[in-house]
C-alpha cells in the first residue's frame, strides 16, 4: 500500500497558526476567549457547563449510549467530596477542578505522555492560566494543598469506578485504586442527554456557591 503523504499539512496550517486570532476561542454565548492571555470578563459559567457536558471522558471510548462527559465526571467528584468531607467549599473545588477543559478540550493522559515532557509542561501552563482566569471570573479563592489532596483522592476513586463500569477490560491493565465505601455508595449512573447534564452541573454549582450541601 502506498504511504499516505501528509507533508502538505504543516503548510496548510502554517499561516493560520501565526495569526493572533487563531488563539481565540468563541464560546457558545459568543464571547471570545484568548487562550494565551484569558480575560476573566470573557469567562461565563454557562459556557463552562455547556462545553463540559459535551466533552467526553476517555476520548469518547466510554461504553454508554449518551456521552459520559467531563461535566458528569465533575459532578461525581463533587458528590464524593461532599460526602467525604461534608464541606460544600471543597465539593465546589471538585466540581470546578476540570473547568479549564471547557476551553482546551480533553487531552487524555496517554496522549500527553506520548507527546513528551515538553508538551506536557506547555499544556499544563496553558491549563493553569485558564483555570486562574476561571476562578478570578467566578470570584473563588484558589484551593489549598489539603483541598488538592482531597481532589486527588476523589479523582483516583472516580477513575476506579468509571473504568470498571465503562471499559471492556474493566481496567485490568491499569493500577486502579480500591473502591472505598463512599465511592461504592455513589457508584456510577448512566449519562443522560447533554442538556440535562448542563442543567444539573449548573444546579450543583449554584448550590455549592451558596454553601449548600448537595
Amino acid at each position: 500500500m502506498e504511504a499516505l503523504n501528509l507533508s502538505h499539512i504543516p503548510t496548510v496550517f502554517a499561516n493560520d497558526m501565526t495569526s493572533p486570532s487563531s488563539m481565540v476561542l468563541e464560546t457558545t454565548s459568543g464571547h471570545l476567549v484568548d487562550l494565551l492571555t484569558p480575560t476573566p470578563s470573557t469567562i461565563k459559567v454557562e459556557d463552562i457547563a455547556h462545553a463540559l457536558a459535551r466533552i467526553p471522558r476517555m476520548n469518547g471510548h466510554a461504553d454508554t449510549p449518551e456521552i459520559y462527559s467531563q461535566a458528569m465526571y465533575g459532578i461525581w467528584i463533587a458528590r464524593y467530596l461532599q460526602a467525604e468531607t461534608q464541606c460544600p467549599n471543597i465539593a465546589l473545588h471538585g466540581l470546578l477542578h476540570n473547568a479549564f477543559k471547557a476551553y482546551t478540550g480533553e487531552l487524555p493522559s496517554p496522549v500527553l505522555r506520548a507527546l513528551g515532557l515538553d508538551t506536557q509542561m506547555a499544556v499544563q501552563s496553558l491549563q493553569d492560566d485558564i483555570q486562574v482566569a476561571i476562578y478570578t471570573a467566578l470570584d473563588i479563592p484558589g484551593w489549598s494543598l489539603s483541598v488538592r489532596d482531597n481532589i486527588l483522592k476523589a479523582k483516583a476513586q472516580a477513575q476506579a469506578v468509571e473504568v470498571r463500569a465503562l471499559h471492556q477490560s474493566a481496567g485490568e491493565h491499569l493500577a486502579l485504586s480500591e473502591v472505598d465505601d463512599m465511592a461504592d455508595v455513589i457508584a456510577f449512573s448512566e449519562p443522560p442527554t447533554p442538556w440535562i447534564v448542563t442543567a444539573a452541573w449548573l444546579n450543583y454549582f449554584n448550590k455549592l456557591m451558596k454553601g449548600e450541601a448537595i
